[in-house]
């Protein structure tokens, strides 16, 4: 199951109006909690865990907006445990595409989120066109790490691979743009 939330920040947001209209089922989300709320309702509603989840709003390097909550490393910890449960609504394959402005320059908040989310976390490190649905920088993917669920199967073999500290840096990032080949034909499939 898909499912793409647009943050809507109280007031009125053309951009995000507008990439709206273009999606059909979009959730509209104000906050963090509700987010997670809505994301968790519409699986359980569905009976199907979400394979792909997108999340439209404004972002910048140091942040990204969720409604009127502005997440970044430095309120993370107040955020993180309302996330964190997010992750039961994800199937083994999931994955979360951030679909806001240079999001992807911020590369401790994505690993964060992927920790936090327990799936494969990639944006853009560009401005985001969400109506055209591209974002004009090149594009960061961050994975879980070696957080391994313990509720149900895990493929070992693919968190061997990203397990911190089991190698060099250079096999974790080559473990990384191996998958990242993987992720845009799922992503043109879609």
């Amino acid at each position: 199951m898909e499912i793409t939330v647009v943050s809507r920040p109280d007031g009125w947001d053309t951009d995000l109006f507008f990439a709206g209209l273009f999606r059909i089922g979009e959730i509209d989300v104000s906050s963090v909690a509700d987010l997670v709320n809505k994301v968790s309702a519409a699986s359980s509603a569905g009976g199907e865990l979400v394979t792909r989840l997108n999340i439209l709003g404004h972002g910048s390097p140091d942040s990204m907006s969720v409604g009127n909550d502005e997440v970044m490393i430095a309120n993370l910890a107040r955020f993180y445990p309302t996330l964190r449960t997010l992750w039961y609504s994800f199937d083994d394959s999931a994955f979360v595409h951030l679909q806001q402005c240079d999001t992807g320059s911020n590369q401790v908040l994505m690993q964060r989120l992927a920790q936090a989310f327990q799936v494969t976390v990639y944006a853009g490190t560009g401005d985001e066109h969400p109506v055209a649905r591209y974002n004009d920088g090149g594009v960061c993917l961050r994975l879980p790490g070696w957080l391994i669920r313990t509720d149900r199967e895990s493929s070992l073999t693919e968190a061997a691979g990203n397990k911190l500290g089991s190698g060099t840096r250079q096999q974790s990032e080559s473990n990384q743009r191996r998958c990242v080949g993987r992720w845009f034909r799922k992503l043109r499939e879609n």
